[in-house]
């Protein structure tokens, strides 16, 4: 059911740096394992990365300004946070103002790395990867496209996940054909 737009058609090149993406539940995660382990790639996973980020002092701080009714005991609730992001597109403008330059951050760091290593595939698995406007910064892309029914099915067994959620989370998404177009 997954189907990949496109493949690289630099697979002899060295150093390469492969962006791949999809829409919400599309399988992002699985697909970019198994072409870590293929290619022995590294693998940079943005989720990933702001979930680490979340814990550090310094945006924990930054996070209690922007969210004090989420910050109890030192710490920023994030159940709290979701269901007030969920009604909020001030504040997801917000937190992305906040995480995308240290996630942006950290991918450079993770990429310098494993070029010194001389790692031939760096992979970043980005999900709002064509909305953020860096294509530049990959040599390929890879789009992981599922149909429509098979991520929405997958999103609804989320805590919390109704049909108006899932409307406001894919209208924030370039639909699939559009991403095609630059793939």
């Amino acid at each position: 059911w997954v189907r990949l737009t496109h493949l690289p058609t630099c697979l002899d090149c060295s150093k390469i740096h492969i962006g791949l993406t999809g829409g919400i539940e599309s399988w992002k995660s699985f697909i970019s394992s198994l072409l870590r382990t293929h290619w022995n790639a590294v693998l940079f996973d943005a989720d990933k990365t702001v979930h680490r980020l979340s814990w550090r002092p310094d945006i924990i701080a930054k996070l209690a300004l922007l969210c004090p009714d989420e910050y109890q005991n030192g710490m920023i609730q994030r159940t709290v946070l979701v269901q007030h992001c969920r009604d909020n597109i001030a504040l997801i403008d917000a937190l992305e103002r906040l995480f995308h330059p240290q996630v942006r951050h950290q991918q450079y760091v993770t990429l310098k790395q494993a070029r010194r290593e001389g790692r031939a595939f760096f992979i970043s698995d980005i999900p709002l990867l064509y909305e953020s406007g860096n294509l530049s910064l990959y040599d390929d892309l890879i789009l992981v496209r599922t149909p429509l029914w098979l991520p929405k099915q997958r999103a609804f067994k989320r805590p919390g996940m109704h049909e108006d959620l899932w409307q406001r989370i894919t209208k924030r998404q370039w639909s699939d054909a559009r991403k095609a177009k630059y793939t």
